[in-house]
């Protein structure tokens, strides 16, 4: 083991059992997570890609999905541009929020997600984020 990855891991080992503590398990219940994930008991024996398991997985990062589908479908070409540019209007907002605002203004004829917005659906969508966008400045600025 090289001189700069054992400061490294052992900063790891410090953050798992920093990290367990935080979250309230004890050791029998850490050591069985350690287990779950690695098969080892021990952090002393566990590579730094093990701990960066391990870590993830106390601190809520696990690879399954909470809910449903973990990805949004992908746009068409012709639409990637769109996508990305309402994706950048949104700021901090969330994705539901556009999607709302498809329903609001085309009804029936909206799409469940915004990737399957038609080109004519996005364009006037990015005109919709924009004027919010103007109105939230001037109603920052007052």
């Amino acid at each position: 083991m090289s001189a700069q990855a054992r400061p490294a891991r052992s900063r790891l080992i410090a953050a798992v059992h920093a990290a367990a503590a935080r979250a309230g398990l004890d050791g029998d219940t850490r050591r069985a997570l350690q287990r779950n994930v690695t098969g080892k008991d021990s952090c002393a024996d566990m590579t730094v890609t093990e701990l960066l398991a391990v870590l993830d997985r106390i601190n809520g990062k696990t690879a399954r999905p909470a809910r449903g589908f973990s990805r949004r479908p992908a746009p068409n070409h012709d639409r990637a541009a769109l996508v990305r540019k309402v994706y950048a209007l949104l700021g901090d907002r969330p994705v539901k929020y556009a999607e709302g605002i498809l329903r609001h203004m085309f009804g029936d004829d909206a799409p469940d997600v915004l990737e399957w917005a038609k080109p004519d659906q996005l364009w006037r969508l990015v005109c919709a984020l924009e004027y919010d966008k103007k109105r939230r400045a001037a109603r920052a600025e007052k």
